[in-house]
């Protein structure tokens, strides 16, 4: 239509569109070409200031340089862009109030579960004095009533511990080690050799466990439970546990094996969530945690574990474990 690329130029970009363009056009030889894009204010044919990308780039022809300049409106890629970050804004905005969320929640269990202690020691000192002082005075009746809070008592406690333990696994760590699987086996076994031997059970692993980077007392944690799960929830006139270990080139796996009572499909994936129990504390006593802090373990590892189970035929844990581990700047592990 006969007009100059000016007249789409916003007035108080004018003088700087002119002399970007003016250099550009200067430095332009046959043997330097090169594209520019600006952005820059534009005016509508309704008086609106609207965004605008120009694309200048050279043409030569009979051997003298031209340039093409194209015009973009920009508006509605802009405007993506502003709604992007309008919700980007939100989103982090979101994340800062959930971290502070979690933040409050794991001070609230630390300082609950740190705080109840004493009460549940005063109850358990309290009532094993009553026992030893008028147990054999008590009636059936009223004795029963005392092994009920004697054991009520034993059993907040070792809630309590559990969730001591699972609220300082998650704290800020930085002590990662290579730690030899078979040393941490070896540990395992001597903390639970009474148990195995009073219960006819054995614990037996492969010869050429690999070494991992991992903080050795959570992978000690994570070995005990998963160990002791399949020791306890067991039925086999040998309760036996079996560890083993195979790699590909980025993971170890890590299994678990037991001969228990295992596990039915519909709550394999429910057994890691805390205080998540599918039997009674009767049958196999327990707090529901053990299995959650081999999640949370795994997790701060930047590892992964699942089972394999049939109801009846024991269970088998697979920990998916890198085989090599960066440690950032935070003190984290990167795969």
């Amino acid at each position: 239509i006969n007009e100059k690329i000016e007249t789409l130029v916003h007035g108080d970009h004018l003088e700087k569109y002119q002399k970007i363009r003016s250099q550009y056009e200067q430095s332009l030889t046959l043997s330097n070409v090169y594209n520019l894009l600006l952005s820059i204010d534009g005016m509508a044919s309704s008086g609106e200031t609207i965004p605008l990308e120009i694309a200048l780039a050279p043409l030569v022809l009979d051997g003298k340089i031209h340039t093409v300049v194209t015009v973009f409106d920009d508006s509605k890629r802009k405007q993506y862009i502003n709604n992007l970050n309008d919700k980007n804004n939100e989103l982090n905005q979101s994340n800062r109030k959930l971290i502070q969320s979690n933040e409050q929640l794991e001070r609230f269990a630390y300082v609950c579960s740190h705080d109840l202690q004493e009460p549940v020691r005063m109850v358990q000192s309290f009532a094993q004095l009553l026992q030893e002082g008028i147990g054999t005075e008590l009636d059936e009746k009223n004795c029963r009533y005392l092994n009920f809070m004697i054991d009520g008592s034993n059993r907040a406690r070792d809630m309590i511990d559990d969730m001591l333990q699972y609220c300082r696994l998650d704290q800020p760590i930085s002590n990662y080690k290579k730690v030899d699987l078979r040393e941490t086996l070896i540990q395992v076994h001597e903390a639970i050799l009474p148990s195995i031997e009073s219960n006819d059970g054995k614990l037996t692993w492969q010869e050429n466990l690999p070494t991992i980077d991992a903080v050795p007392s959570q992978l000690f944690q994570l070995i005990l439970n998963l160990v002791s799960n399949g020791l306890k929830f067991n039925r086999s006139k040998v309760p036996a546990v079996k560890v083993t270990a195979t790699r590909d080139e980025s993971f170890w796996y890590i299994a678990v094996k037991d001969n228990g009572i295992g596990i039915a499909t519909e709550y394999q994936q429910q057994i890691f969530n805390i205080f998540s129990r599918l039997h009674g504390n009767r049958e196999f006593p327990g707090t529901g945690i053990g299995l959650a802090s081999c999640k949370l373990i795994v997790e701060r590892h930047h590892a992964s574990i699942s089972v394999q189970s049939v109801l009846g035929k024991g269970s088998t844990f697979i920990i998916k474990w890198p085989v090599v581990l960066m440690i950032d700047d935070k003190s984290t592990l990167v795969p």
